[in-house]
């Protein structure tokens, strides 16, 4: 699927950045992100907390475990974001050339993204939603988040995206229904 925000995502300045071990000057993963690099590396270490089972996470449990703390250095700043996918590619291409055990699963840019999950990843993903229920979406949660909408304005171009978006949403549900009205033998003609 699609990330249906790409457009406001290019816009969006990105930082290219590695983890390394204070003291040791090599580092161990290569990231970019939209965060602050204070915010990811956060980030990092609350999924490691978790027990996040990727290995810059397992480094970084381990690192801790050595009582090490791991460190987040920027390395590009404001890149668009195919230029951070570039630079995030070349840099790890780098460190695996020069054997540097870096803990990146990909090989940069749009990190996993096509990997296919195997069929128990599946299972344990669906085993772990069931039985979560949502709040229930009443008439004072839906006034309170009203309340906090109150004001906020979106700017030109975020409004022109919603507009192109909702059109071409409208539009493709006007032609499914008018090809589901005209029946199966309209398609075969």
């Amino acid at each position: 699927m699609a990330n249906t925000n790409t457009a406001t995502a290019e816009l969006r300045p990105y930082t290219v950045y590695v983890l390394y071990v204070d003291g040791i000057s090599v580092p161990s993963y290569v990231g970019r992100t939209v965060m602050t690099v204070t915010k990811r590396l956060n980030a990092h270490r609350n999924e490691a907390r978790k027990g996040s089972p990727y290995p810059v996470h397992e480094w970084m449990r381990r690192m801790k475990e050595a009582g090490k703390t791991v460190q987040a250095l920027p390395v590009y700043t404001a890149l668009s974001r195919t230029e951070a996918d570039a630079v995030e590619c070349f840099i790890i291409a780098e460190y695996r050339a020069m054997h540097v055990p870096i803990a990146n699963v990909a090989d940069g840019g749009s990190g996993t993204a096509g990997v296919i999950p195997s069929a128990e990843s599946l299972k344990k993903r669906s085993e772990a939603q069931k039985g979560r229920k949502r709040p229930p979406r009443n008439a004072e949660w839906c006034a309170r988040i009203s309340a906090s909408k109150l004001g906020t304005t979106h700017t030109e171009e975020t409004r022109r995206l919603i507009s192109e978006r909702t059109k071409a949403g409208i539009a493709a549900a006007r032609a499914r229904k008018a090809a589901e009205a005209a029946g199966p033998d309209a398609e075969a003609a």
